[in-house]
């Protein structure tokens, strides 16, 4: 059975000392919880939170990478150098670098890609609009993004995968879907995981994430659901209590009830 996966995207936040101080709190905070604790800081602190993070038992993460191996792309990390700086997941295909960045399908594709053979566990966002809810697109253009995403890569090339659902309309707007949207939405994904890569790859090696407004009033609620493997917390992430709450939410992780 697979642990809890609880991933921390600190984003465009922190100061050194702050960030210094909250990966002290989580090195601590993993001794005691049974999930297991992924830790996305900005770049500039990677290096740090290798450090502080050793033997805590702690994962590192990176919010972004490049696609390409090397080369004159000013600004941008690739794949190779966080692996340098101790990370083993990276966040790909967030909404906000959707969107902000005019991140394609054929990018993430390709960043996903780049990932996995760097040996990189990608966390790969999808994410729907509220426009597209309404519209009862929902499920089609999910399994879309899933497709999209891994259309590079095969199944033998992936011995793990992330896959964190955050509704775009729920990330940072203190709106949630209800429990029951985000049961039918995950189950959803799950089955179509299963139906493309197996079970027993899907039972063994993803881990399927909620993510968009999570926090320590709802996360009891969202992380009970049987489709649920753990969550990617944002805003909340920054506050140690808040997230201390949400990685101390007692569960029980299963797939079984999607099959």
């Amino acid at each position: 059975m697979k642990n809890k996966l609880i991933a921390a995207n600190w984003k465009m936040n922190l100061s050194a000392v702050q960030s210094a101080e909250l990966f002290k709190q989580c090195a601590s905070l993993a001794q005691t919880v049974p999930s297991d604790l992924i830790i996305c800081p900005p770049a500039t602190y990677l290096q740090m939170g290798n450090s502080m993070l050793e033997s805590s038992g702690v994962h590192l993460g990176a919010q972004n990478v490049n696609q390409n191996l090397a080369g004159a792309y000013t600004g941008e990390l690739s794949a190779s150098m966080l692996k340098d700086c101790g990370c083993a997941f990276v966040i790909i295909g967030h909404s906000e670098r959707r969107t902000q960045f005019n991140e394609s399908d054929e990018i993430i594709a390709a960043k996903v890609k780049a990932a996995i053979e760097n040996s990189l566990t990608p966390i790969l966002c999808i994410g729907e609009s509220e426009n597209q809810r309404t519209l009862g697109l929902t499920n089609s253009f999910l399994t879309y993004q899933i497709d999209s995403a891994l259309s590079l890569v095969d199944k033998t090339q992936m011995k793990n995968l992330v896959i964190a659902y955050e509704p775009i309309w729920a990330i940072g707007t203190n709106k949630t879907p209800s429990i029951a949207q985000i049961q039918q939405t995950m189950t959803t994904i799950v089955k179509h995981m299963y139906k493309k890569y197996g079970e027993n790859f899907t039972d063994s090696s993803v881990h399927m994430l909620y993510g968009g407004s999570v926090s320590d009033t709802n996360c009891q609620a969202i992380l009970s659901l049987d489709v649920v493997d753990g969550c990617l917390v944002g805003g909340a992430s920054l506050n140690f209590e808040k997230f201390e709450k949400i990685c101390q939410a007692s569960v029980k992780p299963s797939l079984v009830a999607a099959k």
